[in-house]
């Protein structure tokens, strides 16, 4: 099963709340262009607060309850924008009860603080959109919730062991094997559900939802034909907006650093402090390994790294390990340490220079969305090879083009 983490899916800022908008008495008012207004009731609250948070902005509106009933007046400045609603202050440790997508114009929310799953958010497509969405996948998981409790038990287990001082490594590695069977029972589902997520988006290119699902896909996706193409299938107007413009400038880096194009050249520092560039590397294959010390599947995949390096390194096979760990830089090196993975290149995502500007993101310049991904560099610095996850497959995958590549080298 293939293993990944987002950069994209799942950030939420902290926040100081701000009151950013204005309560209105009178919802005939006509609402201005890009106003939205929200009315509603909230069962289990009398008076008290509502909170709606703004990652982008990082702010929050409070919207104030009185005998149960609300109306609240904001602003978006695009055709949809996302909000995060919570009942306790989102600057401490609680979770929001729904994402809320707003448009334009009049809105009706209805809350329930004992039953948070009945939320409603009417008047707005794009959150259809994401109630039909979300009611697909659950469909699609019903049948494997059993092996989710099964997984989520060992996971506590083990997580429960790893904190002991003295842990014991032997029945560590029994519940991990056994984590090892149960995830594997949970593959068909994953595929079940990678395949209708792109179905879903296909057929959904007139929503914003869709193009938000399309922003994910691209961050987990190594395929630039199959992006860009369903890219162009959306609207105009959908394409125009701030994620939509998002979206076209990362396929615009996407394009290249795709397979078949120049890599493109950069020069940075290494651990050490020395200069270093791509470039210096020609006439050799290049692995890119972009990971993290706290992704997970990347560090899982450090053995076989080691394991292909050893092998080929003699035929002129080098790796340079870029990590997303600039505020890190101390457990960086603890890993690399640890990991034994000194014996290649190491540099930090954020250090990077190249051609077109003094400072660049090396992820953000080979459009890596998802960690780890592997780009390989052949000898004439063309791009042969792209990948995102770890895992068996993957692993099996790479054994197969290195041995095609150097058999007889």
């Amino acid at each position: 099963m293939k293993k990944a983490i987002s950069y994209f899916i799942g950030m939420l800022l902290l926040s100081s709340c701000a009151d950013d908008s204005k309560k209105k008495g009178n919802t005939s008012t006509a609402l201005k262009e890009n106003a939205f207004t929200l009315i509603g009731k909230v069962s289990g609250m009398e008076d008290g607060n509502l909170y709606l948070k703004n990652t982008e902005k990082d702010s929050t509106a409070i919207i104030k309850v009185k005998d149960g009933n609300f109306e609240f007046t904001g602003k978006i400045d695009d055709l949809v924008e996302k909000r995060f609603l919570y009942i306790d202050n989102p600057n401490g440790n609680s979770n929001p009860l729904e994402t809320l997508y707003l448009e334009r114009g009049e809105q009706i929310l209805s809350v329930d603080v004992e039953n948070v799953t009945s939320l409603e958010l009417q008047g707005s497509k794009t959150q259809q959109d994401y109630y039909d969405f979300h009611k697909g996948k659950d469909s699609l998981k019903a049948p494997y919730l059993n092996i989710f409790r099964q997984a989520d038990s060992l996971y506590d287990r083990i997580d429960s062991l790893m904190v002991l001082k003295n842990r014991d490594a032997d029945q560590i590695a029994t519940l991990n094997s056994q984590l090892d069977e149960v995830d594997s029972k949970l593959d068909d589902y994953y595929d079940s559900l990678d395949n209708y997520e792109l179905i879903w988006v296909k057929n959904n290119t007139s929503s914003y939802f869709g193009l938000e699902k399309l922003d994910d896909e691209l961050a987990l996706s190594p395929d630039y034909n199959q992006i860009f193409g369903k890219f162009e299938m959306f609207s105009e107007q959908l394409k125009n907006t701030k994620l939509g413009k998002s979206i076209k400038e990362r396929l615009e880096r996407f394009k290249s650093s795709s397979i078949g194009t120049l890599a493109p050249d950069f020069s940075t520092e290494d651990i050490y402090g020395d200069k270093m560039t791509l470039s210096d590397f020609k006439g050799k294959y290049v692995l890119l390994d972009f990971w993290a010390t706290w992704c997970k599947p990347c560090r899982e995949g450090n053995p076989h790294l080691i394991k292909l390096y050893k092998k080929y390194q003699s035929k002129g096979f080098e790796i340079i390990g870029i990590a997303d760990d600039e505020k890190r830089q101390k457990l960086w090196r603890e890993a690399i340490e640890k990991d034994g993975i000194g014996m290649w290149k190491h540099v930090l995502r954020g250090n990077g220079k190249n051609d077109t500007v003094d400072q660049t993101d090396l992820a953000e310049l080979y459009a890596v969305g998802a960690l780890p991904t592997k780009v390989l560099v052949d000898r004439n610095g063309i791009i042969i090879h792209r990948s995102l996850g770890s895992g068996a497959d993957e692993e099996a995958e790479m054994d197969a083009l290195f041995s095609e590549i150097f058999n007889g080298n």
